[in-house]
């Protein structure tokens, strides 16, 4: 059965992009059971160029800077020093997804993507038990992340990656030169997009603990970055500043 909207125009530029992305896609073939050559591309292609309400940006921001400042937390801005891709995951029919804050429509970065990355650099990179800080399974932390949402209308660009040896991959066949290459488009957040980031205490008596977690957030964002594909470079922030 074909979608209501198959057929119809695409949702105007105005609106929530994260709700066109995931709810209407709109170009099956027309039996409705598959998508013909090239089409993926082009709904990655559509979502290129800036989304976001500036006024609605600003007023998330400033929320979330008065709550901080409410808890006595920690919070800074950062912008990405190459291309950030977060949510591929997520189901999607071209495969790979994209996280989109549900009401403002624009990327984000979970607080728990945050606090994991925290993790993984602490105990992988410098050998240090967070437990504490972070909670474990019989105890909640020391601290909160905050979801870090762009403070301004950001800008998307399309990208793609080409696995050579899916089947081999999917234990079908041996590798070899003679396997077709499978080009998979995706969306990407642009270099140099200013995201706000902050911590609180989850009580009132941690509220020191927020520098060391902080500090520990600007580290992992800088070596390791946020989102998928951070061996190949992406996801890392830079231009740290202290709200």
């Amino acid at each position: 059965m074909l979608p209501l909207y198959a057929g119809y125009p695409p949702p105007g530029a105005q609106g929530n992009a994260g709700l066109r992305f995931e709810k209407f896609f709109d170009l099956w073939n027309e039996k409705g059971d598959g998508i013909p050559d090239g089409a993926r591309f082009d709904w990655v292609k559509r979502f290129s160029g800036s989304v976001g309400e500036k006024d609605q940006l600003d007023e998330y921001a400033n929320r979330t800077r008065k709550l901080k400042a409410a808890l006595r937390g920690k919070a800074f801005t950062a912008k990405t020093q190459d291309r950030l891709i977060a949510g591929t995951g997520r189901s999607h029919p071209i495969e790979v997804g994209f996280a989109w804050h549900h009401t403002l429509g624009v990327p984000y970065i979970p607080g728990s993507g945050l606090k994991g990355i925290v993790k993984t650099w602490a105990e992988e990179w410098e050998n240090r038990n967070l437990d504490d800080l972070l909670g474990v399974m019989e105890r909640v932390g020391q601290v909160v992340f905050l979801d870090a949402l762009p403070t301004e209308p950001v800008t998307l660009k399309a990208d793609v990656m080409t696995p050579h040896y899916g089947e081999y991959y999917r234990g079908e066949t041996p590798p070899g030169d003679w396997l077709s290459p499978n080009p998979i488009p995706f969306l990407t957040v642009a270099k140099g997009q200013k995201f706000l980031f902050a911590v609180v205490p989850a009580d009132p008596g941690h509220i020191a603990c927020c520098k060391p977690a902080m500090e520990l957030l600007q580290q992992a964002l800088a070596e390791l970055g946020a989102g998928a594909k951070t061996a190949a470079g992406y996801g890392r922030f830079g231009a740290f500043t202290q709200e």
